[in-house]
């Protein structure tokens, strides 16, 4: 191997290397980022006191539509029923 043919093979190899890792930061960049599924409670309560400490029709709507999903809703809903400290 003369030293022009290794130096094709070693910027060969470093092109192969930079383009090995380019995929890689793209497959990960395109990796599914898991969605919260679990809404932070105090986020909810922070909500419908603002609303006025009330979930009904027109609130959970307004809820819906700030962002919160209509599962955790129904979940802190459940759970605040459930509270004897609460009506």
């Amino acid at each position: 191997m003369t030293d022009k043919t290794a130096t094709q093979a070693a910027g060969l190899c470093q092109s192969l290397h930079l383009f090995a890792s380019a995929v890689v930061i793209l497959f990960v960049l395109t990796l599914p980022v898991p969605a919260q599924t679990k809404v932070d409670e105090t986020d909810l309560l922070n909500f419908f006191a603002g609303q006025g400490c009330a979930i009904g029709p027109s609130t959970r709507e307004a809820a819906i539509v700030t962002g919160f999903k209509p599962e955790a809703i129904d979940e802190f809903a459940e759970t605040m029923r459930a509270d004897d400290a609460t009506i």
